[in-house]
């Protein structure tokens, strides 16, 4: 087992790299794809681990990537949202959406949902059409902060906030459903497993919620660092529950388990949790910078950082963590007050707050880029307030800044140590 603060060397790399930071992976099938700062996207075989074709178009960093039957999506920060065709690796449309950070497919419905840096408002697009068919926003003022992150299940989409809030959404009805709020900052992944929510933030925390009461069951602690990507290994499907043959015994029953949740923080660390104990039975030190996204296959593990690199790992080969590392869930039961208000009491069903569009209606530029005054009744983002004494950040543009991609290029200047040693305030 490879030492703490060694990286840990028993992974593949994909050749060949990128060039820069790797902000998202998603997985299609038996196809593996990367995005991330250097604007293009990957197709990967996960089997070999081939580089199979490269999706060339956005001009900013693509900070989000999902896909479906038929269709890869992508956001970035040029202010797009690109819907791919699969099969032919065209760009079938070109979605206006200012500094896209998060998006989720329904293929049930073919509608794309999409969030970005400058509002709390989720668009909803149709796929074929490539048209804006909705938005969504939450009511509650006491939510601030703006889309960082989502997931859905078919029947309820959850947007993590950058003020550490999780808003729900039927996405039959476009209603809020209410809002989760637990974080003490950005939330940055969120999955799900069964009626349970697994969300990470820059915290370094974990918490876990009971989707149906609204009420955070446990809180998972250990990273020493900001919580960047989670994935989870669904418990495996026995043969008494497939064929309705009796219990496990043997070797089957001793591999049983009721899911795993795997973590990925910004100090290069990866941790598998056991969902029963909620303690960590497995630790890498994968990279040796931030871990920006990860997703696991099978029995594979695939992580991405801010090199450029991306590393693919056997889950069941993760060694344990060293006996001295501290990483446990502690149960929030009864949970804790907050100072404001109680975060944990589910809300009842906000008014519905879904507006329809008519079909012809596009999505408009962003104020800022538009030649002219707007002449629809698009929403209207509010851009992120300048810069206030501050500058860009060097160690943000070389893919090391302590903030990670949350710098967002603007904070005070950093300051160099005695031993000439840099690093953001």
């Amino acid at each position: 087992m490879a030492a703490q603060g060694a990286i840990n060397d028993g992974a593949t790399v994909l050749t060949p790299s990128h060039s820069t930071s790797v902000s998202a992976l998603c997985v299609w099938e038996d196809k593996l794809y990367s995005a991330g700062k250097d604007k293009d996207i990957r197709e990967w075989d996960i089997s070999s681990l081939a580089l199979l074709r490269t999706f060339k178009g956005h001009t900013g960093w693509i900070r989000a990537l999902v896909a479906g039957p038929f269709y890869l999506f992508s956001g970035s920060w040029d202010d797009t949202v690109r819907i791919w065709s699969l099969e032919t690796g065209v760009c079938a449309f070109v979605l206006s959406c200012p500094s896209a950070n998060a998006l989720y497919y329904e293929p049930a419905t073919l509608r794309l949902y999409s969030g970005g840096g400058y509002s709390r408002v989720v668009c909803e697009w149709d796929v074929s059409t490539g048209v804006l068919t909705g938005e969504m926003e939450p009511r509650d003022q006491q939510i601030g902060g703006t889309v960082g992150c989502m997931v859905g299940d078919g029947v309820r989409l959850f947007v993590g906030m950058t003020d550490g809030a999780i808003s729900l959404y039927n996405l039959d009805t476009g209603t809020g459903m209410g809002f989760f709020d637990g974080h003490a900052a950005e939330v940055t992944s969120i999955v799900l497993l069964d009626e349970k929510c697994y969300s990470s933030g820059n915290d370094r925390r974990i918490l876990e919620w009971d989707v149906p009461t609204g009420q955070l069951l446990r809180r998972f602690e250990g990273h020493e660092a900001f919580v960047s990507a989670l994935a989870v290994v669904p418990p495996p499907v026995s043969d008494s529950e497939s064929h309705d043959s009796g219990p496990l015994n043997g070797q089957a029953e001793a591999d049983a388990h009721e899911g795993k949740l795997i973590s990925g923080a910004w100090d290069g660390t990866v941790r598998v949790w056991d969902l029963v104990t909620g303690t960590a039975e497995g630790y890498l030190k994968a990279h040796r910078l931030s871990i920006n996204a990860l997703v696991n296959v099978n029995d594979k593990l695939f992580t991405a950082d801010a090199e450029g690199a991306i590393k693919s790992w056997n889950l069941e080969s993760i060694p344990a963590p060293p006996p001295h590392l501290d990483a446990v869930a502690i149960s929030m039961t009864p949970p804790p007050a907050r100072h404001l208000f109680n975060p944990y009491v589910f809300p009842p069903p906000m008014p519905p707050y879904y507006q329809a569009l008519p079909p012809h209606m596009m999505y408009t530029q962003h104020p800022s880029q538009a030649s002219g005054p707007s002449t629809t009744n698009a929403p209207q983002f509010r851009p992120r307030p300048p810069p206030q004494g501050g500058q860009i950040c060097t160690f943000f543009l070389q893919g090391r800044c302590r903030f990670g991609d949350a710098c967002r290029n603007i904070h005070p200047p950093p300051v160099v140590d005695a031993n000439g040693m840099g690093m953001a305030l």
